[in-house]
């Protein structure tokens, strides 16, 4: 069975969205519908491209009006979630994408639908146009749905106006200018479901990027002892405490303190074969008499083609010490191959990073063969 996403689009599935077409007064001639579906480039057509053929074939056999099959779209999203509830919701994406593909000239209708299908499938990429064309009407959409009742239309308010939502257009304005963003976040900060205050938390990420003081600003004011705001600032920082700024640092309370110390950190082999593992321990002291707050994270150097290196870091742990206490900890690093990096052989290095400050490098080699 395959496990690529774009084969989530199968013929099981589209005969299951045929028969609640049917189920609902709107079916389709079904052997035309598969005809020009899987055409001839099927098979290499990427998942976004499936969805956009799957909305282009949908349309060309529908008998009415934009307006009618946009009604059709919310009576057929109301169908589908009493039989699946979010079952199969990526796959009916295709469904946000015949709103941005069809009603970007009739945008009072494009709310309407997105208000009904955005509670099944997410519209956080079909919303990025609009924003795009119409971006005073959007940005007081989004902020009224920023203080709706339903949990996906409160997520869709953060998401879809996320600056650089991965897969989705890049909104340069707001790259450009976030501020109109904060007052939509606000009204979300404290929202009762995870799933909101994690888009919030991504959001926070991506403005942070390109304008951190505006974010450490924002992250300052919202300082709260509920843990669940804690986790969204804590979140939403992740970039800059990777890049051990010290304001964002202080702010989820960790700040320089001579009494957390370094006991050691060690690797357990200095040569390490393609497909191997790189093990290193560490060793770390609360000296101090009163508990003290710790943050570690390790920094792998890789090699690239050109000699030179990229980074990356990753977090351990971050939690208290107690007064007197020593942290021991055991990690390793896989070199198996992945689809997102591509390893090269020759010396590499790895630091440690303890609330925000790097220890020396230590370099190992990563060997073609031992």
């Amino acid at each position: 069975m395959s496990t690529l996403l774009k084969d989530k689009y199968s013929v099981a599935f589209y005969e299951g969205f045929l028969n609640s077409l049917e189920q609902v007064g709107f079916g389709l001639d079904k052997k035309r519908f598969f005809d020009l579906l899987m055409d001839p480039q099927w098979k290499e057509k990427s998942l976004k491209e499936r969805m956009y053929h799957t909305t282009m074939v949908w349309r060309s056999l529908f008998n009415g009006t934009i307006e009618n099959q946009a009604e059709t779209i919310v009576i057929l999203t109301k169908y589908l979630k009493t039989i699946h509830s979010t079952e199969y919701s990526l796959e009916y994406l295709f469904l946000a994408d015949f709103i941005s593909t069809y009603l970007l000239e009739q945008p009072e209708l494009a709310i309407t639908t997105i208000e009904t299908v955005t509670t099944f499938t997410s519209c956080e990429f079909a919303i990025r146009p609009f924003l795009i064309r119409y971006p005073g009407q959007f940005e007081k959409q989004m902020m009224s749905w920023s203080m709706h009742t339903n949990e996906h239309l409160k997520r869709l308010a953060s998401e879809g106006i996320r600056p650089r939502l991965p897969w989705g257009e890049v909104l340069r304005a707001y790259v450009k200018d976030p501020s109109v963003i904060f007052p939509i976040l606000d009204n979300l900060t404290n929202d009762p479901s995870e799933y909101v205050r994690r888009s919030v938390s991504n959001n926070i990420n991506d403005i942070s990027k390109t304008h951190p003081a505006l974010v450490l600003d924002w992250c300052n004011a919202k300082k709260s002892s509920k843990k669940e705001v804690q986790q969204l600032i804590k979140h939403g920082l992740r970039t800059l405490l990777k890049q051990g700024n010290s304001k964002a640092l202080a702010i989820i309370g960790i700040k320089p303190d001579t009494s957390i110390q370094v006991k050691s950190f060690e690797i357990q082999q200095n040569q390490i074969p393609f497909d191997g593992e790189l093990q290193f321990t560490i060793e770390i002291q609360n000296t101090g008499t009163t508990d003290k707050s710790v943050r570690v994270e390790y920094k792998l150097f890789f090699k690239r083609l050109n000699k030179e290196f990229g980074e990356k870091v990753f977090q351990i742990t971050s939690q208290n010490m107690s007064a007197n206490s020593s942290l021991s900890i055991t990690r390793k690093y896989s070199f198996k191959p992945i689809t997102t990096r591509t390893y090269y052989p020759g010396e590499h290095f790895i630091s440690l990073i303890v609330n925000g400050e790097e220890q020396e490098r230590i370099g190992f080699m990563l060997n073609d063969t031992i």
